[in-house]
C-alpha cells in the first residue's frame, strides 16, 4: 500500500457520504507498500480502507477480483469485503481514479522476525485452499504481469540490471506453461499481505489487486521467493514447509513439478522488473518508497542456478 493521490477530510467525507457506513470521523493515509494509495478511514460506525487504484491495476478487472473475494469470504478464508454505495456499485471514481471501499480487517502483516517453519507451512496451506475455493470462480481476467508485459516495461529501462532482465525474458518466451493447472490467482502473496494475530495464527489475506487466472505455481512462486529467501539467500527449511504446507491441500501434478524452478524465475523476473522500473521512475513527489531490486536480482539469479522440485 501506498498514496500517489493525497485526499482531503473534505474529499474523503463527501465520498462515504455515497455509502450507507456512517458518517467519517478520521482518516489517515497507509504509507506502506508501493501500488496504490490506500487510507484508513473510521466512520461512527465501523473502519474501512479506502483504495484508489493507481497505475497497475485496471477497472476492468474489478468483477472478477470482487467475485473472487466474495467466494473467499463465503468460504470462511478472511479476506476484505467491497461495499456497495448507493447506486449498487462496488467501484466509482474519486479524483478521476477508480475507488473502493472494504471492510478493516484486524491483523499486522507478517515480519521477518515472525518466520517460523510453522508458519510458513500454513501460508503454504492457506494458498492452496484459496486455489482450491477459487475453482468456483465464473470469470476470468488474464495475468497483468505476462511475460509481454514484462517485457515492454523493460524497454523503458535503463539500468545495470537490464542484462539480466533480457536474458531472462528470452528464456522465458521459450518456455510453454499452457498445460499446467490454472485458475484464480491472489497474485501478490506477500508477508505484508497476510494478517497474523497475536498469537501468530493466520488471520487474513488483503491486496487482491493483483488477483488474475493464470498457473497455479505462480502464485506459489511469487510466496515462495517472498518467504523463503533472506537477504537473497534460499532457505531451504522455510521452502520445504512452504511446500508441504500447500501440498498438504493441493498436492502438485507432475507436470508442475517439472516446470516449478522455470516459473520461480518467471515470478522473480516479474518483482525484479517492477521494482527496477518504479526504482527509475518515481516521482519526487510521490508518498512512497521505490523497494531495492538488488534481492531480486539475487533470488533470480539463484533459480538460474538451481532447480527446486527437480525430479
Amino acid at each position: 500500500m501506498a498514496v500517489y493521490t493525497p485526499l482531503t477530510f473534505e474529499e474523503v467525507k463527501e465520498f462515504f457520504n455515497t455509502y450507507s457506513v456512517g458518517e467519517v470521523e478520521n482518516f489517515q493515509p497507509i504509507l506502506s507498500g508501493i501500488e496504490n494509495s490506500n487510507f484508513i478511514v473510521t466512520t461512527d460506525q465501523n473502519i474501512f480502507i479506502l483504495t484508489l487504484l493507481e497505475k497497475r491495476t485496471a477497472s476492468q478487472s474489478l468483477p472478477f477480483i470482487f467475485e473472487y473475494m466474495k467466494l473467499l469470504s463465503n468460504s470462511g478464508i478472511k479476506v476484505p469485503v467491497a461495499q456497495f454505495n448507493h447506486q449498487g456499485l462496488q467501484a466509482s471514481l474519486l479524483k478521476g481514479k477508480p475507488a473502493i471501499v472494504t471492510s478493516f480487517l484486524p491483523g499486522r502483516g507478517i515480519e521477518s522476525e515472525d518466520l517460523t517453519e510453522d508458519l510458513i507451512y500454513n501460508v503454504g496451506k492457506t494458498l492452496a485452499h484459496m486455489h482450491k475455493v477459487g475453482q468456483g470462480v465464473t470469470q476470468q481476467w488474464a495475468n497483468p504481469m505476462s511475460i509481454a508485459t514484462i517485457e515492454d516495461l523493460s524497454s523503458n529501462l535503463d539500468h545495470d540490471f537490464l542484462p539480466l532482465i533480457k536474458e531472462e525474458i528470452l528464456f522465458q518466451t521459450s518456455q510453454d506453461y499452457s498445460q499446467l493447472p490454472r485458475g484464480p490467482l491472489h497474485g501478490d502473496f506477500f508477508p505484508d499481505n497476510i494478517f497474523i494475530n497475536d498469537h501468530q495464527k493466520i488471520c487474513g489475506v488483503i491486496d487482491f489487486y493483483y488477483a488474475c487466472w493464470d498457473v497455479y505455481i505462480y502464485d506459489m512462486a511469487l510466496a515462495l521467493n517472498a518467504f523463503c529467501f533472506e537477504g537473497g539467500g534460499y532457505k531451504k527449511p522455510f521452502a520445504d514447509a512452504f511446500l508441504h504446507g500447500y501440498q498438504s491441500m493441493r498436492p502438485l501434478e507432475g507436470r508442475e513439478i517439472e516446470c516449478f524452478s522455470s516459473v520461480c524465475r518467471w515470478a522473480a523476473l516479474r518483482i525484479l522488473t517492477t521494482r527496477v522500473y518504479d526504482f527509475v521512475h518515481q516521482k519526487k513527489d510521490d508518498f512512497v518508497v521505490a523497494k531495492n531490486p538488488n534481492t531480486y536480482k539475487d533470488i533470480l539469479e539463484f533459480h538460474q542456478r538451481e532447480r527446486i522440485l527437480a525430479r
